[in-house]
């Protein structure tokens, strides 16, 4: 029987109103293909496989009538209202995928018809890998897949025009000071219909071409149906698999940046440590079936630590799974890294909340916490710890006068014969990793927020040496949306160390060096 493919605007809707007719479209579309346009009032959409806590200002959002919804795609959050267009073309598997087509393929090939859409409304937009539109390096709109091997889904969404001041305010993740300059430095980012057209299409006008461009990728005519009511109420019991609850309770957790997004894995051992009771993934990730990361997370419960790597692969067997930007070994890896917080608990003699602050940063993903402090020889302190009054703030070096927890952590390097490097800004970072480097430094210690190690990840991964990094708390310039500031170490509010794990990482370092700070 041929597949009828239709077209339609189902106008501004509320988050979690638009998600349930997505949850409709996937339930039916085994025999049938739509394409529906939308528009969001003021939303946070998660990817299915994220954490809120990790992505969302929960307090922001709800104080501000934000509605928070769970998309059907993988990949990361967005902010959406009204000045976004949006769609969902929900298709069998088989007119979407030809035979051995992989999923970043799949991606790519809408992805693609995305940016000729947009073409052919006059902006110059290119396809960016994984899932980009672009115009000169600045995204104007962006698309998400997921397939579950009978059906496809794929869902993005186009700029019009961008409200970045809320969209930074509601979206938990690295972000600019909301004043002119960093307003400016985040829609630097983005840019948008509006920007490059002097009259920009009707919405009607823009699906017609995005609906004619997805044809053609796909060889079909998707028609235009005029007053489409939404669909039937339909059994969606299969969309369920891709909304996982919070992990709760107090669990082991680590992350791993990945080319396609942030892992995140959370972990409960049995008894010794020597099991896992369960495991708990999720993460900015594009996968494929959607309930990839729970299978994974069944097939390890009760398992033996040790069998990791035998079980995990035994499981993506049987699977016949995807991922976008990442790989079994990825996904490995941020297992191992919760699971071996058990071990790093235990040579610290520090409670689970504290070992969860580490960050392991290990070019080869072979060396341990033991590993690296045996070979760490400098530690690198951020400026935004020291105190406002202190002369040495925006300085390298400190007098150790006892007033401040940076003066302590400068002690206890000395007395391992360490040397110590104020980080002040992020040029400066990013030179000191080099002099590291080139002097040919084994490893280091260091403190700094979970979210800069994630956003500058690619000048400690540069730099190739290994290194434990410790979170830091207080006034970050993440929570306060100051990072424009921090980035050039102006930063005006104080951080705060964990001093105590400071002081149970440094005596793990062998005394028997000869630095100088």
């Amino acid at each position: 029987m041929a597949v009828r493919w239709t077209w339609w605007d189902s106008g501004t809707r509320p988050g979690a109103a638009n998600c349930h007719l997505d949850s409709l479209a996937w339930a039916g579309s085994v025999d049938c293909a739509s394409l529906r346009f939308y528009r969001f009032r003021p939303s946070v959409i998660v990817g299915a496989h994220e954490d809120c806590a990790h992505v969302a200002r929960l307090d922001y959002c709800y104080q501000h009538g934000i509605d928070i919804a769970r998309r059907l795609t993988g990949g990361g959050a967005l902010y959406l209202d009204e000045q976004q267009l949006c769609w969902t073309l929900a298709m069998p598997s088989a007119e979407a995928r030809a035979a051995g087509q992989t999923l970043p393929a799949v991606l790519e090939r809408f992805c693609q018809a995305i940016a000729a859409a947009v073409r052919d409304l006059g902006v110059p937009a290119s396809f960016q890998a994984f899932n980009d539109i672009e115009v000169d390096g600045r995204k104007i709109a962006c698309g998400f897949v997921s397939d579950d091997g009978q059906r496809t889904l794929f869902q993005g969404s186009l700029l019009i025009d961008v409200d970045v001041e809320t969209m930074l305010r509601a979206l938990r993740v690295p972000t600019e000071k909301l004043s002119a300059e960093g307003m400016r430095t985040a829609r630097g980012r983005f840019t948008s219909m509006r920007e490059h057209l002097e009259q920009v299409p009707d919405a009607q006008e823009i699906g017609a071409r995005i609906a004619g461009a997805l044809g053609a990728a796909l060889g079909v005519d998707i028609r235009h149906a005029t007053g489409m009511a939404p669909p039937e109420q339909r059994d969606s019991a299969a969309c369920a698999a891709v909304m996982p609850a919070t992990a709760a309770g107090e669990r082991f957790r680590a992350f791993h940046r990945t080319p396609g997004g942030v892992l995140h894995a959370a972990v409960a051992l049995e008894g010794d440590g020597a099991r896992f009771a369960d495991v708990y993934l999720s993460g900015s990730i594009q996968l494929a079936p959607p309930d990839l990361f729970r299978r994974i997370g069944r097939a390890l419960a009760g398992r033996p630590v040790e069998d990791l790597e035998e079980q995990l692969a035994l499981c993506l067997r049987e699977t016949g799974w995807a991922m976008v930007g990442a790989t079994e070994a990825d996904l490995g890896y941020v297992i191992a890294l919760a699971a071996n917080r058990r071990r790093e608990q235990a040579e610290l003699g520090v409670e689970t909340a504290a070992a969860n602050m580490l960050m392991i940063h290990s070019p080869g993903h072979d060396e341990g916490l033991g590993d690296i402090l045996a070979q760490a020889t400098v530690m690198l302190v951020p400026y935004c710890a020291k105190p406002l009054w202190c002369k040495w703030r925006n300085r390298d070096g400190c007098t150790e006068c006892g007033l401040c927890e940076v003066g302590e952590a400068y002690r206890l390097a000395r007395e391992r014969g360490m040397r110590v490097v104020s980080i002040n800004n992020y040029e400066h970072l990013r030179q000191t990793l080099a002099d590291l480097r080139g002097m040919g430094t084994a490893a280091y210690v260091g403190m700094c927020c979970e979210n800069f190690y994630l956003k500058r990840h690619v000048a400690f991964n540069e730099a190739g040496i290994p290194a434990v990094l410790m979170d830091i708390g207080g006034s970050n310039c993440y929570e306060l949306r100051q990072e424009d500031l921090a980035y050039s170490g102006t930063f005006q509010a104080q951080s705060r160390l964990n001093i105590e794990l400071v002081r149970k990482v440094t005596a793990l370092i062998p005394a028997t060096r000869t630095g100088k700070s």
